[in-house]
């Protein structure tokens, strides 16, 4: 076990990318910090995301008919082959979860049901459109702590879709 510096979570070694500099061999910041640094600079810094599109575009300008061998590789057996097989896996994957055919056929005759996706997805939706901060950026309504999930303390129907309160996962536990 080893601590990140980053969010202080102890994690399995397995989780730390290797860095023969230091004296456990490894870095000092688990892979999931590394990689939301790495993507909100890339997001944010112009430097430092141009050499990544300079070298992009100097690939592609080095070797034009890039798209073309992509386009024929594509229509090979060898490709459909895999493309099959992962269609295949994807499909086992989605049966055997817990969002399978029989249960969401059982929440298209469920009007309750129903009412629950809508008004979680409204809340996804403002979270997505910014009308909303996330719920791990708020503080739980009733306790304090940092909040992990919103709830719907009024119900599921239209009138309260939107009618959230921000719960830690305890809190959250405790009304339900």
């Amino acid at each position: 076990m080893k601590t990140c510096t980053k969010c202080g979570v102890s994690k399995l070694e397995a989780d730390f990318s290797p860095d023969s500099r230091r004296s456990d061999g490894l870095q000092s910041q688990c892979r999931e910090c590394k990689n939301a640094y790495k993507r909100a600079r890339y997001a944010n810094d112009l430097d430092y995301r141009e050499p990544y599109k300079a070298a992009k575009r100097a690939y592609y300008a080095s070797n034009p008919d890039y798209q073309e061998r992509t386009k024929a590789y594509s229509k090979t057996e060898r490709a459909k082959e895999t493309r099959r097989q992962y269609s295949q896996t994807a499909r086992a994957k989605q049966l055997a979860s817990k969002h399978s055919r029989a249960r969401w056929s059982k929440i298209r005759l469920d009007p309750e049901a129903k009412a629950k996706i809508r008004a979680r997805r409204a809340i996804r939706y403002d979270i997505h459109k910014g009308y909303r901060p996330a719920a791990s950026e708020l503080d739980c309504a009733i306790c304090g702590k940092p909040a992990a999930h919103y709830h719907h303390h009024l119900g599921y129907a239209d009138d309260h879709r939107r009618d959230v309160i921000a719960l830690c996962g305890d809190c959250h536990r405790s009304i339900h």
